[in-house]
């Protein structure tokens, strides 16, 4: 039986981390800043033929958050909090991506 390799390079295009501050007051009456919702946009292509991947599967292991890519391959999660992720993209016939997103502030 013939072994087939099918391309498996996914690009995963980070558009937009971004990061929204707001004071909250801690025990002793001061206002420290607390982040509340970062955004992340992307969009899952295939490198070589340079088409979106509909239906992609984008997912964040230590949030436990999962989004579908689009029909033009854009993917979006809100409200995340500040922190170091690592990034998973799947799509049948290709192998997973996985990508280190450091979300905090704004990163195009």
């Amino acid at each position: 039986m013939k072994s087939i390799r099918i391309p498996i390079v996914l690009i995963v295009s980070l558009l937009c981390i971004h990061e929204t501050i707001f004071s909250q007051q801690n025990n002793t009456g001061r206002k420290k800043n607390v982040s509340t919702s970062n955004t992340l946009l992307g969009r899952v292509i295939d490198k070589d033929k340079g088409t979106p991947l509909s239906g992609a599967s984008v997912y964040i292991p230590d949030l436990r958050l999962g989004v579908i890519a689009d029909t033009g391959g854009n993917y979006h999660f809100k409200n995340l909090p500040s922190g170091n992720y690592l990034l998973e993209v799947n799509f049948v016939g290709f192998k997973t991506l996985t990508q280190n997103v450091i979300i905090n502030g704004t990163t195009t």
